[in-house]
């Protein structure tokens, strides 16, 4: 019985989450967004400050002094690194609900992160992460990259990332064991 409002209560979360998480992405696409504003709307969701206090203070980015308020983190991120956090961290929320789910989101972020640290800067890192993101998600489903591409339907300008052989090269460097210890380091970054 108490099981169920469990259930319940946590799909209500998630669904308060995802909501706060549209916004600020919304927020995002406009050019002329200030850190000022994405706090305002992130503050409204206390779990989700917290989160991206924490992302900032992970040891996949962490600086020398310790982040300890949500602007400082907010700018700290930058705005593309910011995004991928979000959608990475929506992603593991929504597949908490289903284990196999989840171990994907975690295998999918782990590549997107990997492709991040490995990539020159010629790259955004929004593009480095979405390229992981596909090539990895192509592996899993045998669909071609293009296929995924328009599956996950991102912005027309983001079609290069696909394109590109010196992403599908960094994509292919990346060893299994370097994925599950940056899924290992996700797992502890998200619980």
């Amino acid at each position: 019985m108490f099981g169920e409002f469990q259930v319940i209560e946590e799909i209500t979360a998630l669904s308060f989450l995802q909501t706060t998480i549209e916004k600020v992405l919304e927020l995002l696409s406009n050019e002329n967004i200030t850190a000022s504003e994405l706090e305002r709307t992130i503050k409204t969701d206390p779990k989700l400050s917290i989160e991206v206090i924490k992302f900032a203070n992970s040891p996949l980015i962490a600086p020398l002094q310790e982040i300890k308020d949500l602007k400082h983190a907010i700018v700290y991120l930058g705005f593309n690194r910011l995004k991928d956090f979000l959608i990475t961290f929506l992603v593991n929320q929504l597949a908490t609900l289903d284990k196999t789910l989840y171990e994907i989101a975690l295998q999918l972020s782990a590549t997107g992160f990997l492709m991040e640290k490995k990539a020159t800067s010629e790259f955004s890192k929004c593009e480095v992460f979405l390229a992981g993101v596909i090539y990895e998600f192509s592996k899993i489903t045998g669909k071609s990259p293009q296929n995924v591409y328009n599956i996950l339907s991102p912005p027309k300008i983001c079609e290069n990332v696909i394109k590109n052989p010196k992403l599908k090269q960094i994509y292919k460097s990346i060893k299994e064991e370097e994925k599950e210890k940056m899924k290992e380091t996700l797992k502890k970054l998200f619980s």
